[in-house]
């Protein structure tokens, strides 16, 4: 089950350089960082960060060409402008046991991060861009 996006404008913005929590989103024009709309998808992922630090295994919220939305663990420190190596296993596949979604050397930049709340609490949002778009 995918879909070709990409002929989409699907582009994600700027942002500031600091952690934001989920009030800081109370404004509509703060939650869209897209032109269009993405897709939402749980997928098992892993970021392997350009600078050799261990890898994040994560889980995604949604993707469109240009980039991902991903839930990682408190404590790994992920910032923005940091860059890392995506890997996204295909739906329904475990990373290391079945097909990947992302070819080989994908990499992406973190745009925003911000702490979630509610049953995510423990987790932070993390927005990054890819250098190339993919076909997802």
């Amino acid at each position: 089950m995918t879909s070709n996006l990409t002929n989409s404008a699907d582009t994600l913005r700027s942002s500031s350089d600091m952690m934001m929590t989920d009030d800081a989103f109370a404004d509509p024009a703060m939650m869209e960082r897209r032109s269009a709309s993405r897709l939402a998808i749980r997928l098992n992922a892993c970021l392997m960060p350009l600078s050799g630090a261990d890898d994040i295994r994560c889980e995604t919220v949604d993707l469109t060409p240009h980039g991902v939305h991903v839930s990682v663990p408190v404590g790994f420190g992920v910032a923005p402008g940091q860059r890392y190596q995506v890997e996204l296993a295909a739906p329904g596949a475990t990373l290391g046991m079945g097909p990947l979604l992302t070819p080989p050397g994908v990499c992406a930049t973190v745009v925003h991060t911000r702490m979630q709340s509610g049953a995510a609490a423990g987790n932070v949002a993390v927005g990054m861009q890819f250098d190339q778009p993919i076909v997802v």
